[in-house]
């Protein structure tokens, strides 16, 4: 189990790297576990409304804030899950 949370804490990292690549969105703490939290201000939306946006491309995650999102990856999210979830992130209109 302790190799799956690192493989989990791996696809956290390339989760953020690939997340802060939109320029509106700025992940706001350092990624050293599971979970990665983004500041959505930029987007002129709320968190409710980003989610909705998420949940309608299929990417769940939760507020975490008025402004936070909190994505948390977990064993049946594959690393290229991940990357499929940050192309639909950095397309979401």
């Amino acid at each position: 189990m302790v190799d799956r949370l690192a493989i989990d804490h791996e696809n956290a990292k390339i989760l953020a790297d690939g997340l802060d690549k939109h320029p509106f969105i700025s992940v706001i703490n350092k990624v050293e576990t599971n979970i990665v939290l983004i500041d959505i201000t930029k987007t002129g939306k709320r968190s409710d409304k980003f989610i909705e946006a998420l949940k309608q491309v299929g990417i769940l995650a939760v507020p975490f804030g008025p402004k936070t999102i909190r994505f948390t990856t977990h064993y049946d999210v594959s690393k290229e899950n991940i990357k499929e979830t940050v192309n639909k992130v950095l397309n979401l209109k």
